[in-house]
């Protein structure tokens, strides 16, 4: 439920969103990406001059279950995050027609993008990027929230090359103290990164789910590529029960392929 992608703008021009952002003191600035029913700008805070990204999503374009339960939760959950390696939240605004979300601009882009690029990267450079998203995710898990929804289209980098955790769409708090963790029953995610137990419809544990995909998200930093065909289902599930393959084409260490054994 991504509000990036390379479809028509659905939130029409730009013009009509000025008055708003002139009201709460920011700047419009390029265009970064939009999708069915979102758009996201680059802002700038103008009292502080500060770069940031502006996600302007649709009410009239949206399900309503997406605004009624996913974009309620999603803010709710972001209100809550404040960590170096988790996109930060700066204002909520909603109006009649739309929702502003003001957000934490990441200036080195998306890791997919990066991996394209440059990836398979050395092992050192894997090691603290899956570093930073563990950090990220501890601290997420620590305020019993799940994210359900890890893939590297999510992952961002600042303009230091550090990674950042976002797009919250699926999150939502499944811990309290004193209660235990809730088994969810959604199915949340995408197809070749998601745990077994999602693709057999069953109620699962999400922190565990999470975890199933980042392990996913390491085998793509060393290799460039998704450890399971997710082209055809039958054939993904039972690739998910079976031993990891490494492609022999890509010097990997048995410190790195042992995680998978």
């Amino acid at each position: 439920m991504s509000c990036v992608s390379t479809q028509s703008n659905p939130t029409g021009s730009p013009s009509q969103h000025l008055i708003i952002m002139k009201k709460y003191g920011y700047s419009l600035g390029s265009l970064i990406g939009y999708g069915e029913y979102g758009t996201v700008y680059e802002v700038t805070f103008v009292r502080k001059k500060k770069q940031l990204a502006m996600k302007i999503i649709s009410t009239r374009k949206a399900p309503r279950e997406y605004l009624s339960k996913f974009l309620q939760r999603e803010v709710q959950v972001m209100k809550m995050l404040q960590h170096q390696h988790v996109i930060t939240l700066h204002q909520a605004i909603k109006t009649t027609s739309y929702v502003y979300l003001i957000l934490e601009l990441a200036e080195g882009g998306g890791i997919l993008e990066y991996i394209h690029k440059y990836f398979p990267c050395q092992e050192p450079l894997s090691g603290k990027l899956f570093s930073q998203l563990s950090l990220g995710m501890g601290y997420i898990h620590g305020k019993g929230i799940v994210h359900r929804n890890l893939k590297l289209d999510n992952l961002l980098l600042d303009k230091n090359g550090n990674l950042k955790i976002s797009d919250s769409a699926f999150s939502k708090v499944a811990f309290v103290p004193g209660t235990g963790a809730e088994l969810s029953q959604t199915f949340c995610g995408t197809f070749a990164y998601v745990a077994p137990e999602i693709l057999l419809g069953i109620p699962y544990c999400p922190f565990l789910s999470d975890i199933w995909s980042m392990g996913v998200i390491l085998f793509s930093f060393l290799t460039a590529q998704l450890p399971f065909d997710d082209s055809n289902l039958r054939k993904l599930f039972k690739e998910m029960c079976q031993k990891v393959t490494f492609p022999s084409s890509i010097s990997i260490s048995q410190e790195s392929k042992v995680m998978y054994s």
